[in-house]
């Protein structure tokens, strides 16, 4: 049985609604979505110009953050 913290996910779709800053959006949709999965890594994209672009990249156990803040991720 899959054991979800409610909580987590209904502050997600809280913040769907009312949070102005897409950086901080799209943080929290990542930080969440890792802990909800018991994730040890996330990334996000972002279709833009019909290209995906990474916005996101976590790793708890590499001690990779990169992206967060709108800070552009150089990889391919």
């Amino acid at each position: 049985m899959i054991n979800i913290d409610v909580n987590r996910v209904l502050n997600v779709g809280i913040a769907l609604s009312t949070e102005r800053d897409r950086n901080k959006l799209l943080d929290l949709i990542i930080t969440e979505a890792m802990a909800i999965s018991h994730a040890d890594a996330g990334t996000l994209y972002l279709c833009e110009d019909d290209v995906l672009r990474f916005k996101i990249m976590r790793n708890h156990s590499l001690g990779v953050y990169r992206g967060g803040v709108g800070e552009e991720i150089d990889l391919p």
